[in-house]
């Protein structure tokens, strides 16, 4: 999966927004990176929750000067023919 997570003083075209969900089926989100240990773990509990616990943090810090956190997550789920 993929998700935006974008500075909340950020005014982002809705079209921008609209092509981000379709063409990517990404979500976008309102960070306050000014909190950086928010942002954190706004960002980690997102995608905690995306895989079933499976990713618990992605990230250990994040910058308080950033603009625009992009995550693409992937977890594998099945079983083996051969272990």
């Amino acid at each position: 999966g993929n998700a935006l997570f974008i500075d909340k003083n950020l005014k982002l075209l809705q079209s921008f927004l609209d092509d981000v969900s379709k063409n990517y089926a990404s979500e976008a989100f309102s960070t306050d990176f000014e909190k950086s240990d928010e942002a954190k773990q706004q960002i980690n509990s997102y995608v905690e929750r995306k895989t079933n616990g499976k990713i618990a943090e992605l990230l250990s810090s994040v910058a308080k000067e950033s603009k625009l956190v992009l995550t693409n997550y992937i977890y594998f789920r099945g079983k083996w023919d051969k272990p």
